[in-house]
Formats: structure tokens, C-alpha cells, sequence
């Protein structure tokens, strides 16, 4: 009987180890000619997703980028005409047969959304926005018939917050609010729950010397009501990348603080449904960020960014209230500097993350099973 038991244990931990063992593998793409980035990345159902970029070949008239996965492989996706310049910066999908995906009319100087409906993406239409050259950063939805998106003047002038519904979408927010701000992000687990955050000053490309973000701006839309929310020490000093709620009780988010140009460092809290509290998270470097997370449940969840003082992407695992830093025979094999951007979890096909890779100018995608 003793022996019995000692061999399940034995199996059991050999599992578990073989498990543990996965490592991330880079999945192939089809050939995209000249330059070209990956920034966002969403499921709209299990085996079902689709990626958001840029093709950067010719840098005077940039286009959107966008992937879809279906049958267990990733194609180019068909897209429309938006103008001689313009870029796509965030995807999100409700459902398989209702999507969006925002980003920035370079040649028009203002925000764009892409609808994805009756298996086709077409341009919608944007509200008159008071400040000038603005871009949309990132879009959450409620259901297939409300939602938010956000971004900002790209000069750190103002954000922009758009809401849609009824059909249409439409600016709102206290000006006073929005003044000198920029919005990263946007996570909407309610209609009454909605939460807008990025950064109280700075250029929206700014991130060293006198030109870098400055601090973390937030607000909390309840019910209508607009507030500001305080930050604690740990997360007040970093501009919001990311969000990522289970219940308005219960959530997660990611940002960056930029000390100066040698050093900067990624932050993660967490909301009770009170106030944010700063995760506690591993010495990773002396100059490293995140730009977003996810999880699969309460317990098991990535979050990704920029280990930039060893030119490679980050990859932190959170396992059962613990974050940990993978090792470094345990990242993916990618030849010289590379850093991620977005990741998240399919039930069918695993955890999906993307980047960039800075030697060829060119996105990946690395993929680990489920």
C-alpha cells in the first residue's frame, strides 16, 4: 500500500514538473514585407482571435495591421481604407460576430474605430473633439451595444473619453478633468463600473527627461459620477498601461514609473473594491516595465512588458497569490532585443503574448498550451 502511494506521488510530481517545464514557442505568421509591429491582441471565442498593428514599410504613409486566427492557424486580415496614413493601437471583441478596434487617423489628425460586424470592418463615424491631433489608445465594451474608448491629444493637452451607444459614438468627461491628462486604458465591468487611466501630464511618447509621463491619473466613473481616485505609494508615481477586472471588487492593473533615462520601473496593483494596493512583485532589473496583463481565474494570470536593461521581452507569472519572474532558460528563443506588448488566454489554444522584434523590425507572437 505504502508502495502504491509512492508512485502515484512520484507520477504526480513528474506531471507537475512536465507541466511546469512549457516553455513560450514562437508561432509563425505569414510574411509581412518591410517593417511592421504587433500591439494588441484579443479572443473574440475559444479559437477564435484576432491581432491589431502596424505596417511601418513606408514610414510617411503607415497603414493598420490586423491577424485573424481561425482553424488553429494566423492570417492577414482584410481591411478597409482608411486614408493614406494610419494605425490601429488596440482590439477587443464582445463576441465572435461583434469587435472593435481603435487607433489613430495620422493623415486626419484624429482618433479612429473599426467596427467588425456581419464578418466585415468598417470605419465609423468619430464626434467632434475639441482638442487638436488626437488618438485613441485603447477600447473595452460593456455588450455588443455599449462601450468605451480613450486616448488623448498627442501632446499631453488632453484626454478623450468616447462612449458609445445608441449607435454612435460620443465625447464625455468634465473638461476640467480631462485638462493636461492622457488615458491609456479603459476597463468597463458595468454600466455602472467603468474605469479610465493613464498619466497627469506629459507627451504621449514621451517617456524620458523632461518630456516623460508624469504620474498616475485616474478616474473612476460610477454610476455617472466622476471621480479621481487616489493613488497609494507604489502606484502614484507610474502611468496606467492596463487594467483587468473579474467583478468591480476584484481587479487588477499595470503601470510604468520612468525615474529617469537609466532607470524605470513596472508596478501592479490590485482592487478590493476600496482602494488599489501595490503588488508585491520581484527585483526584475534596473530599468524594466509592463504594459499589460491577464488572467484565467483568480489564481493564474501573465503580465508582459520591457526588461530593457537586458534587452528582452518580461514575462511575470502570477500562480496562486505570488508573482515570479521566469528564468532565463525558460524565455523564448528570439534573437536580439525584443520586448512585449499585449497578452491574453484562449481555453482552446493557450496563453498568447506579442512584441516586437527590434533587430528586424518585425512582430512575433509566442504561444504556451493551455
Amino acid at each position: 500500500m505504502k508502495r502504491i502511494t509512492l508512485i502515484t506521488i512520484v507520477a504526480a510530481l513528474v506531471a507537475m514538473g512536465s507541466l511546469s517545464a512549457q516553455n513560450w514557442k514562437v508561432i509563425p505568421v505569414p510574411e509581412v514585407s518591410g517593417k511592421w509591429s504587433l500591439w494588441s491582441i484579443a479572443f473574440a471565442a475559444p479559437g477564435d482571435g484576432w491581432m491589431t498593428g502596424r505596417d511601418m514599410t513606408d514610414i510617411k504613409h503607415k497603414k493598420g495591421l490586423m491577424f485573424h486566427y481561425k482553424g488553429g492557424k494566423w492570417e492577414k486580415a482584410d481591411l478597409p481604407q482608411v486614408s493614406d496614413d494610419w494605425i490601429l493601437n488596440h482590439i477587443r471583441f464582445n463576441s465572435p460576430v461583434n469587435g472593435w478596434a481603435v487607433g489613430y487617423d495620422i493623415a486626419n489628425k484624429k482618433g479612429l474605430a473599426l467596427h467588425y460586424q456581419n464578418g466585415n470592418w468598417t470605419v465609423t463615424q468619430m464626434p467632434e473633439i475639441e482638442t487638436k491631433e488626437w488618438t485613441l489608445l485603447n477600447v473595452h465594451f460593456i455588450n455588443d451595444s455599449e462601450g468605451w474608448a480613450v486616448g488623448g491629444n498627442t501632446d499631453g493637452k488632453a484626454a478623450v473619453v468616447l462612449h458609445y451607444k445608441d449607435g454612435k459614438w460620443n465625447a464625455e468627461g468634465d473638461k476640467e478633468m480631462l485638462k493636461k491628462h492622457i488615458f491609456r486604458a479603459v476597463y468597463a465591468s458595468n454600466q455602472g463600473d467603468v474605469w479610465f487611466g493613464g498619466q497627469d501630464e506629459g507627451s504621449l511618447y514621451g517617456y524620458m527627461a523632461g518630456n516623460r509621463p508624469w504620474n498616475t491619473y485616474e478616474i473612476h466613473n460610477t454610476g455617472n459620477i466622476w471621480n479621481a481616485v487616489k493613488q497609494p505609494f507604489g502606484l502614484k508615481n507610474a502611468y496606467r498601461t492596463d487594467y483587468f477586472f473579474f467583478t468591480p471588487y476584484d481587479g487588477w492593473c499595470t503601470g510604468n514609473m520612468t525615474v529617469n533615462l537609466d532607470m524605470g520601473k513596472g508596478s501592479i496593483g490590485h482592487w478590493d473594491g476600496k482602494e488599489w494596493k501595490p503588488a508585491d512583485l520581484p527585483d526584475v532589473s534596473k530599468k524594466w516595465y509592463i504594459d499589460a496583463l491577464w488572467f484565467s481565474s483568480p489564481s493564474n494570470g501573465w503580465a508582459v512588458g520591457d526588461n530593457m536593461s537586458k534587452d528582452k521581452g518580461l514575462l511575470l507569472k502570477f500562480d496562486n497569490g505570488k508573482w515570479s519572474m521566469l528564468e532565463k532558460k525558460q524565455l523564448p528563443e528570439i534573437e536580439n532585443d525584443w520586448y512585449l506588448n499585449d497578452v491574453v488566454y484562449d481555453s482552446q489554444s493557450g496563453w498568447w503574448t506579442i512584441g516586437q522584434n527590434t533587430s528586424n523590425d518585425k512582430g512575433f507572437i509566442l504561444n504556451i498550451a493551455p
